[in-house]
């Protein structure tokens, strides 16, 4: 009898257990963190993009004695936009080399105006300001 009791003891107990079983609930928390990831990709882009507009402005500076030479002799002038007008384009050179200054300034320009939060236009209207005070003292100190 004494086994009867523990045999029906340990069913009750083990009924107990698996009706408790299905009656509890478990609560698992987690926590999800932002994922910051630095994309070599973007440093190599800047670099790139970095190396363009210093190699523009290298280009622009050996240019320059020519656009100068260009813009004294009237057959080019400074424009408000920033931008070289070559008033004769019979001389495919002068063509050639006022294209290639233009280009280098609008890439300046778009880089510039990206950084700053402008437009390239207003960097451009701004350019066309400085270069403007910069050729009238060249101007000045020729006299």
């Amino acid at each position: 009898m004494g086994n009867t009791k523990l045999v029906v003891g340990s069913v009750a107990a083990l009924v107990a257990l698996i009706c408790t079983e299905g009656c509890l609930s478990v609560k698992t928390e987690h926590e999800i963190k932002p994922i910051h990831i630095t994309m070599d990709i973007n440093l190599k882009v800047k670099q790139d993009v970095e190396n363009y507009l210093n190699d523009a402005k290298s280009r622009s500076r050996a240019r320059r004695p020519q656009i100068e030479a260009l813009v004294d002799s009237g057959k080019a002038v400074e424009c408000e936009t920033g931008y070289l007008e070559l008033k004769d384009t019979s001389n495919a050179a002068d063509v050639q080399l006022v294209n290639d200054e233009n280009a280098d300034r609008k890439q300046s320009f778009e880089a510039i105006a990206k950084e700053r939060g402008k437009t390239a236009e207003e960097v451009g209207r701004t350019a066309a300001k400085i270069i403007k005070l910069h050729n009238d003292e060249r101007q000045q100190q020729k006299k």
